[in-house]
Parts: C-alpha cells; structure tokens; sequence
C-alpha cells in the first residue's frame, strides 16, 4: 500500500476552494484512480513503523524488525493470540543488525504484534499487527512414543500421502 502526505499548509486556498487530484497520462487512452479512506489530519510528528516481521523463532523468543524513523526509540506490544490485554516493552532500539529479540515466550504459542514509534512531540503513532508463532519444546531424551493413541503430540506433523519404497 502506498502512503501519500501532502501538506496542504503550503497550498493557498480560500473558503469554498476544491482541492482535486487529476493524473494525466499524456497517452489517449482512459486511466484513473481511485481513492478510499481519505484523511485529512496534521502531518505526524513521526511515521509509523512499517513492514513488520518475525525474522527467526525460538521455542521462547522471537527476532523482530520493522523499518521506522532513526534515532527515536519504539514501544513494542505483543499478547497470546485471543488474550485481551498487550504486555509491552517500552524504548526500544533496534540493533545494529536491525533486529530487536522479545523474550520469555510460551513455546508454540501464537502471538499478535506491533510497534509504535516514540514522537519526540510525545504522540506514537503506531503500526499495522502482525502475527508469528514460537518454536516447540524440544524433547528430553531418551524420547519414545508408542503411537498406541491415534493423535499426534504437541509440534507433530502428519504425513497424508502415500509413502513409495526406491
């Protein structure tokens, strides 16, 4: 999706002005645009954090990044998929590597996040959610399963095809 701003302190109008968006194309042929959800609002004081992911997985971490304005910190919220209420981690710095790690998950859990930039107005202006999933437990050794149930333990995958011997 693309965001435009354009600051209309710098257009000069009058009351009962239009302001009107027009693309020519310089070609014959009919294009056009479309326009949805039009906001007219103060220019941010910073932008919102953008293409957030979940780089890498642990079964209780996980390696976040987003791209955001420099030198201002961010507030990163995250709750168990389906829970009410967001935990928090407030000022938060991504690494030289662009990455920050949230720690002290629950293993195969599902978790919503997002992340609001630190305005230096002292507004946030936040984020779209997004979703990842923590890693399994890994098992203890020794490890034996019977199979004597038909379900699967935690973290399994089934295989539903055929199997062929070479």
């Amino acid at each position: 999706s693309l965001n435009y701003f354009i600051d209309l302190d710098t257009v000069d109008t009058e009351p009962g002005d239009f302001i009107v968006f027009r693309r020519y194309t310089g070609s014959t042929t009919a294009y056009g645009w479309y326009f949805d959800d039009v906001k007219v609002m103060p220019i941010p004081a910073c932008n919102e954090p953008l293409d957030l992911e979940a780089v890498s997985t642990t079964n209780n971490s996980a390696d976040l990044t987003w791209d955001g304005d420099e030198n201002i910190s961010f507030n990163v919220y995250y709750r168990e998929n389906g829970e009410e209420d967001y935990s928090f981690v407030n000022n938060v710095y991504l690494d030289e590597d662009g990455i920050f790690t949230l720690t002290e998950l629950v293993a195969n859990t599902t978790y919503q996040w997002y992340v609001a930039s630190n305005c230096i107005d002292g507004t946030e202006n936040v984020s779209l959610t997004s979703t990842f999933t923590t890693k399994c437990n890994p098992f203890e050794t020794p490890f034996t399963e019977t199979f004597d149930v038909n379900t699967r333990p935690d973290c399994w995958e089934g295989f539903s095809g055929l199997a062929s011997a070479v």
